[in-house]
């Protein structure tokens, strides 16, 4: 073939080794019958493009799988609302993101392309594994995050998440202790899907100092005894921003001079034009414990007491943090 087709065809006579040869007792008669079930109602975006009559036949699993079912009436795309929580690192939660359901396309390189994604990925899926989705979580790179299923065992239909962390070495794909249970089946996983703002939202506030003394404030956390910033506060930006990341409790903290945007968001409409801003993103459920340790870490600067809670809003889909 030419060069630029070698890609797809190792592409197909992999996922056919893989796949198709585990399940060729499959009647093609039932392998092309979905299995019926109740389906919540979620919005597809970029679902793709209509399947080929006989390509269902050739993917090597059928109504046995969710996701089976799933391809037959959307074949992909991306889901509204797309967020949901999972534990990282022990007891962490993350607020993840959906990035897009993977389907089947005529351009088997696709990076939608359920095949293609097999291929690419090889290396990484456990025995038995069949990815079904990309996912996003802010906090960190990823060599790879993605939704997963089985074809057999204990978690036949089960959805796991898996997440290989950037520059943390190779990872055992044999090593299922890795991998994060997110739902018993993949439409009990649609219904707990959430908008963003359900999970995080930013809250902002009238700081009382003057411009010049702004960099004065941000030193002084960055100075405070507090070992958990994980990117303390610098000095401020050209266009008058600088910005924080806190663990434990996690927030993400934001100072600004007067009517600036943080991360593409202006203040709310009440915000005097002439004080400086404050902002603290963060989840709904860390957003007191937020708010007292900086209050805390304000105090020496008799701050504390002085923030004027101007409004808070769900424009903070750019952020990096990721609410514990």
């Amino acid at each position: 073939p030419p060069a630029d087709c070698i890609v797809s065809v190792q592409t197909v006579t992999l996922y056919q080794e893989t796949f198709v040869g585990k399940l060729s007792h499959l009647d093609p008669e039932e392998a092309r019958m979905p299995n019926k079930k109740s389906w919540p109602k979620v919005k597809y975006n970029d679902k793709g493009p209509k399947v080929p009559p006989g390509t269902f036949q050739k993917l090597g699993f059928g109504w046995e799988l969710d996701y089976y079912d799933f391809l037959h009436r959307y074949n992909g795309g991306r889901p509204t609302p797309n967020c949901f929580e999972v534990k990282l690192y022990g007891e962490e939660l993350a607020v993840a993101k959906v990035n897009f359901f993977l389907g089947i396309y005529e351009d088997i390189g696709h990076e939608r392309d359920l095949r293609s994604f097999v291929y690419r990925h090889w290396n990484d899926l456990p025995r038995g594994a069949l990815p079904i989705a990309s996912i996003d979580i802010p906090a960190d790179d990823w060599d790879l995050c993605a939704l997963i299923t089985f074809q057999w065992s204990g978690r036949m239909n089960k959805v796991y998440l898996l997440a290989n962390p950037h520059d943390f070495g190779p990872s055992d794909p044999h090593d299922l202790a890795e991998l994060h249970l997110v739902a018993n089946s993949l439409p009990t996983f649609l219904k707990s899907l959430k908008p963003y703002e359900h999970f995080y939202f930013r809250t902002w506030f009238e700081l009382p100092v003057a411009e010049v003394e702004l960099n004065a404030v941000a030193e002084h956390l960055a100075g405070a005894r507090d070992g958990d910033w994980r990117f303390a506060p610098s000095a401020m930006s050209e266009d008058g921003v600088t910005t924080a990341f806190h663990s434990a409790p996690n927030f993400q903290l934001w100072l600004g001079k007067p009517d600036v945007r943080f991360d593409g968001a202006k203040a709310p409409k009440n915000a005097s034009k002439d004080s400086c801003l404050l902002a603290v993103d963060a989840n709904r459920r860390d957003l007191p414990n937020a708010l007292k340790h900086l209050k805390g870490l304000l105090k020496a600067l008799k701050l504390d007491r002085k923030l004027r809670k101007i409004g808070e809003t769900t424009e903070t889909r750019n952020s990096r943090l990721y609410a514990s």
